[in-house]
């Protein structure tokens, strides 16, 4: 067998570093994906990421994600962000500052 088909079928087999809502870049690079519901009347919630990263250098990006109903179908987004000082490598925690009962996509790169 040809050294490139060689190598080729062994990343085919194997893949990237993947899991659920998860994926390792052939680089170490890290994407994770978290989908976070604010219910009435919470301003606070803590995510637990998939996959541990190695560094509490990673960026999160947080996503509005609009349920629909009735009542937030009208509502402007909430301001939302990172408590300050709360990143680890396994989570960390998301304010808003609306009246809750909508949703948030959570996309974090790091190593």
């Amino acid at each position: 067998m040809m050294p490139f088909a060689r190598y080729f079928c062994i990343f085919i087999n194997v893949g990237l570093g993947e899991g659920a809502n998860w994926v390792m870049l052939p680089g170490g690079m890290i994407i994770q994906r978290v989908y976070l519901g604010f219910p009435v009347g919470t301003n606070v919630r803590h995510i637990t990421f998939p996959r541990s990263f190695t560094t509490t250098n990673y960026s999160i990006s947080i996503n509005w994600n609009d349920i629909g109903t009735v009542t937030t179908e009208t509502q402007s987004p909430a301001n939302v962000a990172v408590v300050h000082q709360t990143k680890s490598l396994t989570g960390a925690s998301i304010w808003q500052a609306g009246p809750g009962g909508f949703n948030v996509d959570i996309i974090a790169v790091g190593y």
